[in-house]
């Protein structure tokens, strides 16, 4: 996929598959793309539909997304002053500041915070990741695109359980991919009973899921059984060994 739209960094970044995602959203033939698990936005920001449906159970992430919504220009202002210079960059959020809208402050150190962590992972580790600086120049050059796509957001703060609950239609298309359990990656972790209710809510919507996870982990195929499908992608910047990566999918589309 070329040209992405990339904005947040965050654990489980899925944009190699976005393809693969938007090919199964067209078959299934729905209107609405409800992203279940929408972390970094890079699904829903490089997805096409008539109606995008961002969630996230962490209110830090939302909050992001809704300032890029509700106050765009305010928000690449904030951008500005965090990118004014590479040492700026790696002070941003410490010093005082007279706050003409505290919301969009919040949000801007919260943008920092997971860009600079280790992985994206926000204050979750200490470490600083190289090249943070530069991928947020990158970032704003793109600004425009991404925040017209955001504007066109529905946002949503729930969890799992209730978001498709609430979107639960024939018109409807879930994608899903939930955090890893075991893994100290997110805010808000996901547990073996979680992923047991998971497989309990999926198995009576109305709409259509399609849900991957790496496919070499044992737990999916513990809960889920054996997968419909797996596909192969090339794990740029790995070493010889891991050439590439394969992820295994779900969904209860019956294709004809």
């Amino acid at each position: 996929m070329r040209n992405e739209n990339r904005f947040l960094k965050y654990p489980g970044t899925k944009i190699t598959l976005v393809k693969d995602i938007q090919k199964e959203f067209v078959i299934s033939g729905r209107r609405i793309f409800v992203d279940v698990f929408g972390g970094s936005g890079s699904v829903s920001l490089n997805m096409q539909a008539e109606q995008i449906v961002y969630n996230d159970i962490d209110p830090e992430l939302v909050s992001i997304f809704k300032a890029v919504k509700m106050h765009p220009e305010e928000f690449y202002s904030e951008m500005c002053i965090m990118t004014e210079s590479e040492s700026d960059f790696l002070t941003y959020g410490s010093k005082p500041v007279n706050w003409k809208n505290k919301k969009v402050r919040d949000a801007g150190i919260s943008f920092h915070n997971f860009t600079t962590g280790f992985g994206g992972k926000g204050e979750t580790y200490s470490t600083r990741e190289k090249g943070a600086y530069q991928y947020t120049v990158k970032v704003m050059q793109n600004y425009n695109i991404i925040a017209k796509k955001v504007k066109e957001f529905t946002i949503e703060n729930l969890d799992f359980r209730e978001i498709i609950a609430k979107y639960d239609d024939s018109d409807s298309f879930f994608y899903i991919d939930p955090p890893y359990p075991g893994r100290n990656w997110y805010n808000f972790s996901f547990s073996m009973d979680d992923m047991k209710d998971l497989k309990a809510v999926l198995s009576k919507i109305k709409g259509i899921y399609l849900m991957n996870f790496n496919r070499d982990d044992p737990i999916p195929k513990e809960i889920f059984g054996n997968p419909q499908y797996t596909i192969k992608y090339e794990n740029k910047n790995a070493p010889p060994d891991q050439e590439y990566r394969y992820y295994a999918y779900y969904t209860n589309l019956k294709k004809k």
